[in-house]
């Protein structure tokens, strides 16, 4: 925290003014502001108010208001993470109770060996997980007839929530490349048909190019068997 405030009550005000507030940064608003010569012209209260900033005094005093800012700032960080951390908890918590609730919390054996539903233990982070609570009566006197029934939530959505925020579901990606499942066969045929296109975006000049290079690397294979053909003649 800052130090004592300043014993000149208007070099106080200048310094307070000149850190926050709409005159923050300010030196000749701060000046005025703080009370110095409100009669004064724009001029001299500009070259006054550099004079004031200039004090070793005023500007240690600075630097103790913007410390205390920037601890106020930290602090509402800290409170606000602390919050948020804290929201997140109580969320995930009742996304829990509520994924996680079982029947078996709230029904007990009686002494007859009946199964009936009993509350009386369930405190109520337990009871979150009940959704419906509904009570009868039929008869009078010792014929009266008491009848409870709990409907507990659909745990599925709570249970998807808690595994997608635990990260327990990959999500699989399809795949959309359409030409990994095709045979040789059509691959082939597919890159004669994007080779054709290219030809004619490119003009008959291209076209003409690529028929020539074509022959060429025909006329390469057929002299390529052909030296193979006369090696086997010439073994024999």
């Amino acid at each position: 925290m800052s130090g004592l405030p300043l014993q000149n009550v208007r070099w106080e005000k200048f310094c307070q003014a000149y850190v926050r507030g709409a005159t923050a940064g300010n030196a000749t608003a701060c000046y005025v502001a703080a009370g110095f010569a409100e009669d004064a012209t724009q001029a001299s209260a500009r070259a006054a108010a550099c004079r004031l900033l200039n004090k070793p005094i005023i500007r240690a005093r600075f630097a103790e208001l913007q410390a205390d800012l920037v601890e106020v700032e930290q602090r509402a960080v800290t409170t606000a993470a602390d919050r948020l951390s804290l929201s997140k908890q109580l969320v995930l918590g009742q996304i829990a109770r509520l994924g996680f609730a079982n029947v078996l919390d709230y029904v007990r054996r009686d002494d007859d060996g009946n199964i009936v539903i009993d509350l009386g233990a369930v405190n109520r982070d337990e009871a979150a997980g009940i959704v419906e609570l509904s009570m009868t009566e039929r008869g009078e006197g010792p014929d009266r007839v008491s009848r409870m029934r709990i409907r507990l939530c659909d745990r599925h959505a709570p249970l998807v929530s808690l595994g997608k925020h635990f990260g327990l579901f990959a999500d699989k990606q399809e795949d959309q490349n359409p030409l990994r499942h095709l045979s040789a066969d059509e691959l082939w045929r597919h890159n004669a048909e994007l080779q054709a296109k290219i030809d004619r975006l490119r003009g008959p000049q291209a076209a003409g190019q690529n028929s020539a290079t074509q022959a060429v690397s025909a006329g390469e294979t057929v002299s390529t068997t052909n030296v193979n053909e006369s090696r086997g003649v010439n073994q024999s």
